[in-house]
Formats: C-alpha cells, sequence, structure tokens
C-alpha cells in the first residue's frame, strides 16, 4: 500500500513538473529587456494623458543605460558585478514638465543612489543596501 502510495505521488509529480505551464521560468536578464517603472520611492508611477511611461534599458556591449525618467530623455554609463549596481553620471534632455517633477527627482534620485539590484521573474527592483528604491516589469 505505501509503495502505491509512492507512486501515485511520483508520477504526479513528474506530469506537474514536466508540464510547460506548471515549470517555473528563469529570471530574466537586467540587459536586454525594456524594463518600465511601476513604483518609485514607495509611490506608483503617475502617467499623464498622452505622456510615455518611465523606463529604462540596459545595454550589455557598451555598459550604457538608457530611458526616459517622467519628463527627459536620460543616458549614462553603468557599472555590473554580480547583483551589485551602480550609475555614472546621466546626460539628459532639460524639458520642464510641471506635472511630473517629484516623480522625475524620485527617478533621478533612485539612479544616483542605486547599488544593486533583484530581478524576480518579470520584476526588476533597484535597491539601495537591500531597500527596495524601484520596481520595474519588462516590456514586451
Amino acid at each position: 500500500m505505501k509503495l502505491h502510495r509512492l507512486l501515485q505521488i511520483t508520477l504526479i509529480s513528474v506530469v506537474l513538473y514536466g508540464c510547460p505551464q506548471f515549470a517555473t521560468k528563469p529570471d530574466l536578464s537586467l540587459e536586454g529587456p525594456k524594463w518600465e517603472l511601476v513604483e518609485v520611492a514607495g509611490k506608483q508611477v503617475q502617467q499623464y494623458l498622452d505622456q510615455r511611461k518611465p523606463y529604462i534599458q540596459f545595454d550589455a556591449e557598451n555598459r550604457r543605460a538608457a530611458g526616459f525618467d517622467s519628463c527627459n530623455n536620460f543616458s549614462g554609463g553603468y557599472t555590473l558585478e554580480g547583483n551589485k549596481l551602480t550609475f555614472g553620471m546621466m546626460a539628459s534632455t532639460k524639458m520642464a514638465c510641471q506635472h511630473v517633477m517629484q516623480q522625475e527627482a524620485a527617478f533621478n534620485d533612485m539612479l544616483s543612489t542605486t547599488n544593486g539590484y533583484r530581478i524576480k521573474g518579470n520584476r526588476l527592483e533597484l535597491l539601495k543596501d537591500g531597500r527596495i528604491l524601484g520596481r520595474f516589469h519588462v516590456v514586451n
């Protein structure tokens, strides 16, 4: 009886974990995907009218990050060692966007203080000493 039960459990495990819909997907790479900001400084991201959503994308070949901070386009270098991530000085356009000034400032503060990151599935978290500064999700 015990052997029969053990065989049932084994068979169920093989079926569940062998099926693609039940298999866990590996975490994405930091470099390559477009990461769209969903939360910064503990606040959900606001999008106004036809404004683009803030995002960042990492170019592995050139070690450059580029994106949109809620108002301006930016780009600059980054350093990546394991799960340690820091950003260099960022060049940016200089548009004035009254309605998103606080969110833009929080985005730029996040980049200047980031010293690590974590990826869980399709989610990216930028960190400062383990504390979450911002959350992103991957955009296809």
